[in-house]
């Protein structure tokens, strides 16, 4: 998996010690931040999902998304990315997730 480590707890007893590594995708960057405030118009899925993830370095891979153009998207004031995004995946019936190079993978249904 590509991206960031959170925590690296150790854990000891009287007769072992264990460490392990929790961490998050790349794109747990979206999940966290908000969106910037922009509107789009007549962009597609990918499109406006790019421009999204593109403030954070995150690689946006369009496997058979929808390619429909979406009238008009516009973040509501602190909106997180993945907010945003997931209310144009239900319009689209698409889904997205993060690959293990930290990419989000835009696809269809079905």
């Amino acid at each position: 998996i590509t991206g960031w480590v959170e925590a690296t707890p150790v854990r000891y007893d009287a007769r072992s010690v264990s460490t392990g590594i929790a961490g998050r995708s790349l794109t747990a960057d979206l999940i966290d931040c908000a969106a910037e405030p922009t509107q789009f118009n007549g962009r597609s899925l990918v499109q406006i999902t790019q421009a999204l993830a593109a403030p954070f370095g995150i690689e946006v891979v369009n496997n058979s998304a929808p390619s429909g153009v979406i009238p008009d998207v516009q973040p509501d004031h602190g909106e997180t990315v993945i907010e945003v995004i997931n209310k144009i995946l239900g319009q689209q019936q698409a889904l997205a997730y993060d690959d293990p190079h930290g990419r989000l993978v835009i696809g269809g249904i079905g």
